[in-house]
């Protein structure tokens, strides 16, 4: 299939398909302003890179812009969307087939980002996304048998007009292989997110996904995380911020696909102002999966009266003999109890309010293994509580004080 039918199946998919398939979710749905056409934004972007590099501290293996895409690493290749072969279309795993999102990305990217991991290979990459235009891309991961990756990911932007960063995750772990997936959306308020996610471990093999939102005016993710192979695990959390009038859209789905296998969904929210998030985890258990654990668990904290959640786990389990499997959720505001405690022992309200949310926070970024993005996504967060601003490129700070000394760099 040459590139131009590729993405006419793509479009015509797109065109075919709604927006949302799921009829109760059509009703808790964010639509983003998707663009007929990605290009470039404003000047300044080449700037805007070295600001994060020198904020951040980290020499990045490969940086991704609107304009411009550059490798420093020869494991990671970067191919124009219109330069990709029929080997890396036809091994894709999020077909256009599944869901309108995937086809508008499909059909539209303008990058393929490459990484194969070989047998037994360990490594470690940090990858820029700055945008100040429209960008989309698709990451395709393989990891054959034994391999490890940690793939950590920084979005950004200086869009000074109304732009959409699309990015398709496409992972597949080889037997006994480990990656871990840190993506940090830090986008400004001119900037709109949409996410997509499939993922597939086999024999033994462990993902581990960790998605931070703090940035992007509204945010759509949609991921499939399969846990098939025997005593195959897939790991993932995903944590919303949002301040002002900020719309997240999360919606994962876990599956169980054979004997042994784990599947776990913690999803975490803090909303201030009015903005809005809807969470929507779902977890099947085949009927071939026997002793399979499958877990998802949805947590809230609401600071303003304004704010809103609805958090709405579901679970289809199709083995109902020998298989653990729970879901449960819960919003709220700051605890009154733990307030009027942290207050009787000397600590202002106002101080008191910022550690309770620090630590609700703090549970999920902990979850991430890569001490530098850990920090780097601590501190974004700090500044947030500090100020509601999104997308400013934070100084990172020793005030984690909650990660220990062994995570300092």
């Amino acid at each position: 299939m040459s590139y131009a039918d590729f993405v006419n199946e793509a479009t015509q998919y797109y065109q075919s398909l709604p927006y949302e398939g799921n009829d109760l979710y059509k009703k808790y749905s964010v639509s983003i302003p998707l663009p007929e056409k990605y290009g470039t934004g404003p000047d300044g972007i080449d700037s805007f890179v070295d600001l994060i590099s020198e904020k951040t501290r980290i020499k990045f293996d490969a940086v991704i812009t609107d304009s411009s895409a550059k490798s420093l690493n020869g494991m990671i290749r970067i191919v124009k969307a219109e330069e990709t072969d029929d080997r890396v279309r036809e091994s894709k795993i999020f077909r256009s087939v599944e869901s309108k999102l995937a086809a508008y990305v499909n059909g539209h990217a303008q990058y393929f980002v490459l990484i194969e991991m070989p047998k037994g290979s360990k490594e470690k990459f940090d990858i820029l996304f700055a945008n100040s235009g429209s960008l989309s891309v698709q990451i395709i991961v393989t990891l054959q048998e034994g391999s490890g990756l940690r793939l950590s990911e920084i979005y950004a932007s200086n869009s000074r007009e109304g732009s959409t960063v699309s990015v398709m995750h496409e992972i597949s772990a080889g037997r006994s292989a480990e990656v871990e997936l840190n993506a940090l959306h830090n986008e400004n308020e001119k900037t709109s997110v949409l996410n997509l996610c499939k993922a597939n471990a086999v024999d033994g093999a462990r993902i581990n996904a960790n998605y931070i939102y703090c940035g992007g005016s509204a945010t759509k993710a949609v991921g499939i995380l399969d846990s098939h192979g025997h005593s195959s695990r897939i790991d993932v959390t995903e944590f919303a911020y949002g301040s002002v009038s900020q719309n997240f859209d999360l919606n994962t789905i876990i599956l169980n696909s054979t004997p042994y296998s784990i599947a776990d969904l913690n999803s975490g929210v803090v909303l201030d102002d009015a903005s809005k998030c809807m969470l929507k985890g779902f977890a099947k258990v085949s009927e071939m999966a026997k002793g399979a654990n499958s877990r998802i668990t949805e947590r809230g904290i609401l600071l303003s009266k304004d704010a809103h959640i609805d958090a709405l786990p579901d679970m289809a389990i199709d083995y109902s003999n020998e298989v653990k499997a729970t879901h449960s959720a819960a919003t709220s505001p700051i605890d009154e109890d733990a307030l009027f405690y942290l207050t009787s022992r000397g600590i202002d309200e106002e101080k008191a309010r910022k550690l309770f949310v620090t630590a609700f926070i703090a549970k999920y970024i902990s979850r991430i293994d890569d001490p530098v993005i850990k920090e780097i996504a601590m501190s974004v967060m700090l500044d947030k509580l500090d100020t509601k601003a999104f997308g400013i490129i934070s100084d990172i700070t020793p005030r984690n004080i909650w990660m220990g000394g062994s995570n300092k760099r």
